[in-house]
């Protein structure tokens, strides 16, 4: 069974290490945020990641889902932004913009 770290590491994985990811590495990348929200119990209303800079773009259907991502994924070290151009919503979004070292 694949834990919470699991899925984590993997996310990590490809921020901080894919320097020219391809098509699959994308489709692969948010199919593991898409089961690691499951495990959370949490659906995204959007999701999405910047191809050039690969910041991962999540927006939940309220604002306590949203924290309730965004401390796990603060916690476990990754680096998140609110202020974001093209967000459905600052209320209920956030962006995955790096790993902490």
């Amino acid at each position: 069974m694949k834990t919470k770290n699991f899925y984590l590491d993997e996310i990590k994985d490809f921020i901080k290490y894919d320097d020219s990811p391809t098509e699959f590495d994308f489709v692969k990348t948010m199919a593991t945020i898409n089961e690691f929200l499951e495990t959370q119990k949490i659906k995204c209303v959007f999701k999405d990641i910047n191809i050039y800079n690969k910041n991962i773009i999540l927006d939940f259907k309220t604002y306590n889902q949203r924290k309730i991502i965004e401390n796990i994924l603060n916690e476990y070290g990754f680096v998140t932004k609110t202020e974001a151009n093209g967000l459905y919503s600052k209320n209920t979004g956030f962006w995955i913009v790096g790993v902490k070292e």
